[in-house]
């Protein structure tokens, strides 16, 4: 049985459209891991938080202090070092 003209075209633009998809979703993963390199990068640099390390420095100092006060206090059987 053959097939009808409008019926192969109509395969033929599905052909298309799902070769369009596929060319789209290659182009999204390699975006995504480009994006990914990026993020990584920016994290192991410091730069990923660098602007809310500026923005709590208050809090992140007491939290030093404190670490530091317990490390101090602690019982010398738990003492490092």
């Amino acid at each position: 049985m053959a097939a009808t003209l409008p019926l192969a075209t109509a395969f033929a633009y599905y052909v298309q459209c799902t070769s369009v998809i596929a060319a789209n979703r290659e182009t999204s993963g390699e975006n995504l891991e480009a994006l990914f390199r990026a993020m990584l990068h920016r994290a192991f640099t410091g730069e990923l938080t660098a602007k809310w390390r500026e923005a709590h420095m208050k809090e992140l100092l007491a939290e030093m202090e404190h670490q530091a006060r317990l490390l101090r206090n602690q019982p010398e059987e738990f003492a490092l070092g």
